[in-house]
């Protein structure tokens, strides 16, 4: 009759599949709701020697306290509020053992989803307390591992995906304190930089006259062409390969007969661990083929990255 009409017109509806198997399942429909995501670049200075630029993870085991990255996302997420990711691009990267100094490293953070009260990509305010929430998580006990910010401000996508795309092209500026095994910078560190100095004439010091080490003399170099094989201590992790970079400019400061201060600008991309002590022969020439001597480095710091994103 007609209840059984109406009942197996209910089955239809409800889905009843197995009294009605040419019938397809009940469809289920959801609405979500997301924000565009909020891009910001700055530049950020590192300055401890203990913290990589991500977390970093050696056989299984954390190496570092905490990292760069997530430093400045644990602060745009106190920024923003609710928040389904922070995502991190950065124009190359340092060691771990490495400082960023100067000007600091461009990066870029894609807020994505931020739901919170600051979260409209028009907001100010993320780059009005930005700096300050970076600091204060940096040298939180926690982390203990000072990170700074500056030139903070909201980008369109495009210019802030400009900061991973164009991170081989920059030239890049270092200094480091390095080590010579012989007494190589005496006749510098003597105030003579003229290769023809008195202690040669008078057959002093042999690391200072002999001729394999007469460029001892000079304080600048550059430019000049190196090559580079994959260093042993990255082998792990990058492919094998010899790589051709230039060394645009170097001065060395003589701190005493073997020591001193290394200033160079170089092609982004260059090992310049590597550079110094020449990675077993993998770097050529090094500075230790230069000097005629055995080198090593002591610490290392970036002092500059050049970037374009200034004007943009």
């Amino acid at each position: 009759g007609l209840g059984d009409e109406r009942a197996d017109v209910a089955r239809r509806v409800l889905g009843d599949d197995d009294a009605h198997p040419d019938v397809a399942p009940r469809a289920r429909v959801g609405v979500a709701a997301s924000r565009d995501s909020v891009w910001v670049v700055g530049r950020y200075r590192k300055l401890s020697r203990v913290m990589p630029q991500t977390p970093w993870r050696v056989e299984g085991r954390r190496k570092g306290r905490s990292s760069v990255e997530e430093v400045l996302a644990e602060a745009a997420r106190a920024s923003f509020g609710s928040v389904a990711a922070v995502r991190f691009l950065a124009s190359g990267r340092e060691d771990c053992d490495v400082r960023m100094l100067g000007r600091g490293r461009p990066f870029a953070l894609e807020i994505v989803d931020p739901k919170g009260a600051n979260g409209g990509p028009s907001s100010n305010s993320f780059v009005a307390d930005f700096a300050a929430r970076v600091a204060r998580v940096s040298r939180a006990p926690a982390v203990a591992a000072p990170v700074e910010v500056c030139d903070v401000r909201l980008a369109d996508a495009a210019t802030a995906r400009r900061v991973d795309a164009t991170a081989d092209s920059k030239r890049k500026s270092y200094v480091c304190v390095v080590w010579c095994e012989a007494p190589v910078f005496q006749k510098m560190y003597g105030g003579v930089t003229s290769s023809s100095s008195s202690s040669e004439s008078k057959g002093g010091d042999a690391a200072s006259s002999s001729g394999s080490r007469s460029s001892v003399s000079r304080r600048t170099w550059g430019p000049i062409v190196i090559h580079q094989k994959t260093p042993v201590r990255v082998m792990h992790s990058r492919s094998l390969a010899t790589r051709t970079r230039t060394v645009h400019s170097m001065h060395l400061t003589p701190l005493n007969a073997h020591f001193a201060t290394l200033r160079l600008t170089t092609a982004a991309g260059t090992y310049i661990k590597e550079f110094v002590h020449g990675d077993f022969g993998r770097t050529h020439p090094s500075l230790g083929t230069l000097l005629g001597a055995r080198c090593d480095i002591l610490q290392l710091d970036v002092d500059e990255v050049v970037d374009d994103l200034d004007g943009a």
